[in-house]
């Protein structure tokens, strides 16, 4: 559902980053460190790649510590 929502929009409530696109880097976010793969999933994969590189998602993962997994 996310990859085809993502199809055709550049983030999930349209072409501008939001509290939506906020709430789901959160899951994707943690998926990944769970060692869930995107391959898969080339829009979900673009978009989740394209939001952690946002410095305020940088700074976001790295407090307390970095949010990378056990």
């Amino acid at each position: 559902m996310l990859n085809q929502r993502l199809s055709d929009a550049e983030y999930f409530a349209g072409s501008e980053y939001s509290i939506a696109d906020i709430a789901a880097f959160g899951w994707t976010h943690i998926a990944q460190i769970c060692g869930f793969s995107f391959d898969h999933y080339p829009y979900l994969s673009n978009w989740h790649q394209k939001v952690a590189a946002r410095p305020a998602v940088l700074r976001g993962i790295a407090l307390p510590q970095p949010a990378t997994g056990p």
